[in-house]
């Protein structure tokens, strides 16, 4: 599997649509990725489990930041942590996506590392641009 399968699994990130303050964004999992396997690499990563609940898998870092995963449904929902500072939160959006691209890759034995440096697309949602990473092959941007 190379990298541009990783996108067959992890669907791009957008802002909530009733977000306000940039405070959460979701992606989607696709049917292949098993949600307790990527919860227990999310946690080997230094997120710590919230729930033990088989249908929603809540993990936290210490920063307060969230990522919510809902194995039914394959939502997953990020949030970032409220003492962030506003001129922060995409960023720190981003970081938890790079940490879940990199769960994902590390559970599906994707062997070309995942990463946004240099091959970035941007998205605009609503009012927000984000970068979500570019099928390999794409033109820098």
């Amino acid at each position: 599997m190379n990298a541009s399968d990783a996108h067959d699994h992890l669907g791009p990130l957008t802002r909530e649509h009733g977000c306000l303050g940039n405070f959460q964004w979701r992606c989607r999992l696709s049917g292949t990725v098993n949600a307790q396997a990527l919860a227990r690499a999310l946690a080997n990563r230094g997120y710590a489990r919230r729930t033990c609940l088989p249908f929603l898998q809540v993990l936290r870092l210490p920063s307060g930041h969230e990522i919510v995963i809902v194995p039914a449904t394959g939502r997953v929902q990020l949030r970032v942590g409220y003492l962030t500072p506003e001129t922060q939160r995409t960023a720190a959006a981003l970081d938890l996506f790079q940490d879940l691209l990199q769960s994902v890759q590390q559970i599906s034995d994707i062997k070309s590392p995942l990463s946004f440096a240099g091959k970035c697309r941007e998205t605009t949602v609503q009012d927000a641009t984000v970068a979500s990473p570019a099928p390999a092959g794409s033109p820098p941007p």
